[in-house]
């Protein structure tokens, strides 16, 4: 009777013992006698890591093809005005009001006016002396079509019309008399038109000016603000 109590005793602790050892899966497998869940772990195959997720590219947004125009611009000039006779020096001061914006041609439309000053020393040329000086005010109204032909480099290409009065002021050098009036006020209607190019606002004028009687060639530069 005790061996038999003795053999159940030894039976039973070693089955305690290998309770102890032995341990399994969720899915059935069991783990070697020794072994521990972290040795287990560490022989089960890795899962594989996720790719991560492609993060959608925004769309760049192309640049602008077209500036945005400003609603009013002032421009002054300086330069001359030649013709086959004389030249004369000019100081204007153009004005332009935005009054159509084209985004899909890139095209703009301004009126304005131009008011200038021009200086003109008349030379008589049988004696080369100068015999005059003319002193002038144009007072004009300016239409303007703007076009930007490269926006890269901000450069632009216009066509002007100007037309309006013009007071003129005359003294007359060889007019000694003194019972003349030397100085002479005439009023003119005068018109012209020609060609602007402008890169970074800095503007080259080009065109021709006069009345009825003549057309004289201008050049001029200034900067638009």
């Amino acid at each position: 009777m005790k061996k038999l109590l003795l053999f159940l005793t030894v039976f039973f602790f070693f089955g305690i013992l290998i309770a102890e050892e032995v341990q399994v899966y969720k899915d059935g497998s069991m783990i070697l006698l020794g072994e521990s869940w972290s040795e287990q772990e560490s022989k089960a195959e890795p899962e594989p890591e996720k790719e991560p997720e492609v993060e959608k590219q925004e769309e760049e947004v192309a640049p602008e093809t077209k500036e945005k125009p400003e609603f009013f611009y002032i421009q002054p000039l300086g330069g001359i005005e030649i013709s086959d006779r004389y030249f004369s020096f000019i100081a204007a001061l153009d004005t332009y009001f935005l009054i159509n914006n084209n985004a899909d041609t890139a095209v703009d439309v301004y009126l304005g006016t131009e008011i200038g000053f021009k200086y003109t020393p008349v030379i008589d040329y049988h004696d080369s002396s100068m015999y005059a000086h003319v002193f002038e005010l144009p007072i004009q109204a300016l239409f303007f079509i703007d076009a930007q032909v490269n926006p890269q480099y901000s450069t632009h290409l216009g066509g002007w019309f100007a037309l309006g009065p013009d007071l003129i002021w005359e003294n007359d050098l060889k007019d000694t008399n003194p019972y003349h009036n030397a100085v002479k006020y005439i009023t003119w209607f005068v018109c012209g038109l020609g060609l602007n190019i402008s890169v970074d606002d800095f503007v080259i004028k080009l065109g021709v000016s006069g009345s009825t009687r003549n057309f004289d060639f201008i050049v001029l530069a200034g900067y638009r603000f």
